[in-house]
C-alpha cells in the first residue's frame, strides 16, 4: 500500500479519541511539536478536539498525560521530562521512576545517571546507578552500556570484573557507540578483559573514528 498521511491521521486521531493509550501519546506528542494541527486531525476524522478552548499544545499535553494514566512507558517520561523543565521533581520523579518500571530503557537511563551524579533531587548512589544503567542495558541502550562498562572496570556500585566491563562495551559497539569503540581499543591494547593485541587495538581505533565521522555527517 502507498503511504496515506490523511488515512494514517485519521485512523490515529480515531484512536486516540477511543481512549487508546499508544495513539493519545503519539497524536499528543506531535500536537505538542507542531508536528500535525489540530484541524489537520479534524479534517481526517479527529473530532474529539473541535470546539474546544484549549490550545493546540495544551491538548497534546493532556492526551499524553492521559496515555500516561493508563502507565505506556513512552508516555510516561515524556511527561517526566516535561515535568523536569517545569520544575516539579516530585511529578517528575513519579512518572519517570513508573516508566523505569515498566521497561523503558531511556527512562532507567535517566534515572542512573541521576543517581550516578546526585541530580534531580536525588542523592549519590552507584549502586541505585549501576542498577538503573544495567536495566537499560538489557534493552542495548548504547549510552548504559558504556556506563555498565565503565562501572565494571572501575568497580563503582559493583564488584570490578574486567571481563563483563570488555563485553558491556563490545556490544555498546555493536550499536554504534564510538566511545565504547576507543574504550575496548584501550581494553585490547593493555590486554585488560581480553587478550592483548595493538593490532585489534588499532582497528578498534579505525572502526571508531569511523564511526564519528559518520555520526558527523549526518548531522
Amino acid at each position: 500500500l502507498a503511504p496515506d498521511a490523511s488515512k494514517y491521521w485519521r485512523c490515529m486521531g480515531r484512536a486516540a479519541a477511543l481512549g487508546d493509550a499508544s495513539a493519545q501519546y503519539l497524536v499528543g506528542a506531535s500536537l505538542v511539536a507542531g508536528e500535525v494541527s489540530l484541524s489537520e486531525l479534524a479534517e481526517h476524522g479527529e473530532e474529539a478536539h473541535r470546539g474546544s478552548e484549549h490550545s493546540e499544545a495544551e491538548q497534546g499535553l493532556g492526551l499524553v498525560n492521559s496515555a500516561a494514566q493508563q502507565d505506556h512507558p513512552q508516555a510516561l517520561y515524556w511527561m517526566a521530562m516535561f515535568y523536569r523543565q517545569q520544575g516539579q521533581e516530585s511529578e517528575m520523579r513519579s512518572n519517570l521512576e513508573g516508566a523505569a518500571a515498566l521497561g523503558d530503557a531511556e527512562a532507567n537511563f535517566c534515572l542512573g545517571d541521576m543517581c550516578y551524579h546526585g541530580t534531580d533531587g536525588f542523592v549519590v548512589d552507584h549502586r541505585r546507578a549501576f542498577s538503573f544503567f544495567l536495566a537499560a542495558a538489557l534493552s542495548r541502550h548504547p549510552l548504559a552500556l558504556c556506563s555498565v562498562g565503565a562501572m565494571y572496570y572501575q568497580g563503582l556500585g559493583v564488584s570490578r570484573d574486567l571481563h563483563k566491563s570488555f563485553k558491556a562495551y563490545q556490544i555498546a559497539a555493536e550499536e554504534g557507540s564510538a566511545e565504547a569503540m576507543r574504550n575496548l581499543a584501550a581494553m585490547h591494547y593493555s590486554g585488560e578483559g581480553c587478550e592483548q593485541s595493538e593490532a585489534a587495538a588499532r582497528y578498534m581505533l579505525r572502526v571508531a573514528k569511523e564511526a564519528e565521522e559518520s555520526a558527523a555527517d549526518s548531522t
